[in-house]
């Protein structure tokens, strides 16, 4: 029967899509191998025999390379002759069992895309793992026999399969797959949602794409964006079909909407976790208590660890803490001598009070920057200058804590920087402090999709990690107030400075990014002073090296006060910039100020 389906037109590929969950884009496809030809060749098999059955029955009969090949080269011919001008992303499954064949040898796949002019960096190898220990052994075996010809690698199955995490750490796949068993009822399953947020976190933090595959319902989708995961493919988004088609609009307003939801809520909590939420209904005591009574109240609330000092009009004096309490009516004589007195002789008249309108990040900066004696008092919380509460150091730290978790949640995997939603919180909250000098850059590569193109993803990553390292080095320091750096997305990057010469610093940013972008070029391209690849319309095009494009907005200079306008005035800036770019050579920025003329660096 196998041999049959090889010999004809039984084997087919089908392409289901990979989609971005943070704007509804396609990533890529994933091309999976199918068998029409079985309902003719085996009536009563053909419905039960599945792409994996099938690929396990191959084995049995020594024809795995034979399946494994034939679906791969129908997968390649597709591209070639449908998405042969474009820059589609392509996975194609390879099944590790492969490796133990006696007939296998490197450079099947590489040949083929070779024949038809296919670049490897369009092609993501998923790897498969279907059985005991020894498929670890296999992976291990194929990664540098695939790397090495230039494709990325995806190992499948990942939290179902055989691999451990160990083999991740040693294997280092560029991306990994989540198993449809982790994410199929991930919305009501809490312990699962802890699973995928710390493998989605390992991803970000190790450099690593990570997938959620079986993403079939609307609430599980929700779960994967919460978690963290921001690429995902499943029947909801997408069922596999003969062509790669494009996302139907519902399911692109789908995503949109659930993206948009969630960055809403967790905008709304970042923007309004203000220190009066933490505030409990802490009682207060008042200034005229002794302290013997001071004592007995201590006694009868043994969880209080401190009382503030409010007066007849609640107005704040001081704060008693029992600790420090303690130490002055210990010894021989400490307790007479303060037992009747009042205990705001015994207070401390200048705590830590903040207004409940202050941010978190606020409040644990200053108490975190008291003395050592007062680090752990409480906070006293006022609102308009009346007593509300108190907050404990612990509920402040494990909230700020909370808060820094959720900014990471944000981040960029490829970077690390901060993303959309922190961004506009922080344009947002400079733009709120009218600070005349603040300035806001915004930084993208010219030719990057082309670069892209020709030497692939993964050395397109390096290129975009290269960016945010330069930004974060130059604008570092007091110079620039609380300098700020952001990744987009992309190759797309947002500076927040609240001081400094941010002229000159984008300066030295062009200088640096021109002299070490030409590390990641081959020697014959830097020769040429650029590459030769098909552009947009499909047509052979030289692409000078890669360059940095920067626009400079200065809000006090244009009178703008909303986020939304910034954007505006900095698009409007960064095309100008790309339209520049044509006349000068190597990396400029362009500053809106109205009577302020181009810059460029120096050559």
């Amino acid at each position: 029967m196998l041999r049959a389906l090889l010999a004809g037109d039984g084997l087919s590929v089908v392409h289901q899509p990979i989609v971005h969950l943070l704007n509804g884009e396609v990533f890529g496809y994933e091309v999976l191998g199918r068998a029409p030809g079985l309902a003719r060749l085996a009536p009563d098999e053909g419905g039960a025999l599945g792409p994996s059955e099938l690929l396990d029955l191959s084995v049995a009969q020594g024809l795995l390379m034979q399946l494994d090949h034939a679906w791969r080269r129908l997968a390649v011919e597709y591209v070639a002759r449908h998405h042969a001008n474009d820059s589609t992303v392509f996975f194609l499954n390879v099944d590790t069992r492969i490796a133990e064949d006696p007939g296998f040898a490197p450079g099947f796949t590489r040949a083929l895309l070779d024949l038809h002019r296919l670049p490897p960096a369009r092609f993501v190898l998923e790897l498969t793992e279907r059985d005991t220990q020894l498929a670890e052994a296999r992976v291990e075996r194929l990664l540098p026999h695939y790397t090495e010809q230039g494709f990325r690698i995806a190992l499948d199955d990942v939290g179902a399969g055989y691999a451990s995490l160990t083999a991740l750490v040693r294997l280092r796949p560029q991306l990994l797959k989540l198993d449809k068993s982790i994410v199929t009822g991930l919305a009501s399953d809490p312990v699962r949602q802890n699973l995928v947020r710390a493998l989605a976190d390992f991803g970000q933090r190790s450099g690593m794409h990570v997938i959620a595959e079986g993403v079939e319902e609307v609430a599980d989708l929700v779960a994967v964006l919460r978690a963290g995961v921001t690429l995902a493919q499943g029947w909801l988004l997408g069922r596999p079909a003969p062509r790669a088609t494009p996302l139907t609009f519902e399911v692109r307003d789908l995503i949109q909407r659930s993206a948009r939801e969630l960055r809403s809520r967790r905008f709304h909590t970042m923007r309004t976790r203000e220190i009066g939420a933490l505030a409990g209904d802490h009682p207060s005591i008042a200034p005229s208590l002794t302290g013997e009574d001071l004592e007995s109240q201590f006694r009868s609330e043994p969880q209080s660890t401190g009382f503030p000092v409010v007066d007849e009009h609640r107005r704040v004096l001081g704060l008693v803490m029992r600790n420090r309490f303690q130490e002055q009516t210990s010894g021989r004589y400490g307790y007479a001598l303060r037992a009747g007195r009042p205990c705001s002789d015994m207070m401390d008249r200048a705590p830590l009070k903040v207004d409940a309108q202050t941010p978190l990040d606020t409040v644990s900066r200053l108490a975190t920057s008291r003395s050592t004696l007062a680090m752990y008092d409480h906070v006293i919380v006022e609102r308009d200058g009346y007593y509300q509460g108190v907050v404990t150091v612990r509920a402040l730290l494990e909230a700020a804590t909370e808060l820094e978790i959720q900014h990471a949640s944000y981040a960029s995997p490829l970077t690390g920087l901060p993303g959309n939603v922190v961004i506009e919180q922080r344009i947002t909250q400079q733009l709120d402090a009218a600070e005349p000098h603040a300035a806001y850059v915004y930084a993208d590569i010219d030719n990057f999709k082309a670069y892209n193109d020709v030497y692939g993803f993964a050395a397109g990553d390096e290129v975009i990690r290269l960016v945010a390292t330069i930004l974060s080095e130059v604008f570092s320091g007091a110079a620039f107030g609380e300098p700020f750096v952001g990744h987009v997305g992309g190759d797309d990057f947002v500076v927040v400075a609240s001081a400094g010469d941010v002229d000159r610093a984008c300066v030295e940013v062009g200088r640096q990014f021109d002299e070490r972008i030409r590390q990641h070029y081959a020697p014959a391209d830097l020769d040429r002073g650029g590459i030769v690849t098909t552009d947009r319309r499909g047509q052979v095009a030289e692409f000078p090296i890669c360059a940095l494009s920067m626009a400079v907005v200065s809000p006090a200079d244009l009178s703008i006060r909303d986020v939304r306008e910034v954007g505006r005035v900095a698009a409007e800036l960064k095309h100008r910039a790309k339209v520049e770019a044509r006349d000068r050579q190597g990396s400029g920025f362009v500053r809106e100020r109205r009577f302020a003329t181009p810059y460029a660096v120096p050559g």
